[in-house]
């Protein structure tokens, strides 16, 4: 809460850690410990737990901002920027949606873009010819026009 705070500290014990909550991004070394010890600063976050199998694209005020890793935890703050995100299961399909993919091929600058050529594989597929798309050595499907 914004205001002014005072506390006796005649040992000079305290400290205080401030956060830009226009910056959703929470990043701390004590979050697991925040989680288990403190159970209600749990509400102040949108926790984004993710698993091997999964990834999400990551929404800023309704436009793509992020993709997240499979086998993440990410915390946002809840407040002035709306987070949503979508979580996608890629244990079997692996095609991205053509309505996401125009998004991600126009980002130009920032981390998403950074992450795009991190986990987005693209190949062109030539007129007149067929790609066979495999996936851990094991052929997935067909790729044609």
């Amino acid at each position: 809460m914004p205001g002014t705070y005072r506390y006796f500290d005649p040992l000079q014990k305290m400290q205080v850690e401030l956060y830009d909550l226009s910056v959703p991004e929470f990043e701390h070394n004590l979050t697991d410990f925040f989680i288990k010890e403190y159970a209600e600063a749990v509400y102040h976050f949108n926790i984004i737990e993710l698993k091997p199998h999964q990834t999400a694209l990551v929404y800023k005020n309704g436009r793509l901002v992020d993709i997240l890793s499979p086998s993440t935890r990410t915390f946002y703050w809840k407040g002035i920027v709306d987070i949503t995100t979508e979580i996608i299961d890629i244990s079997e399909n692996f095609e991205v949606a053509s309505n996401i993919s125009t998004q991600l091929v126009h980002a130009k600058a920032g981390i998403l873009s950074q992450r795009v050529s991190e986990f987005i594989y693209s190949q062109e597929v030539p007129e007149n010819q067929l790609g066979l798309l495999y996936v851990n050595a094991r052929f997935t499907c067909l790729l044609a026009i």
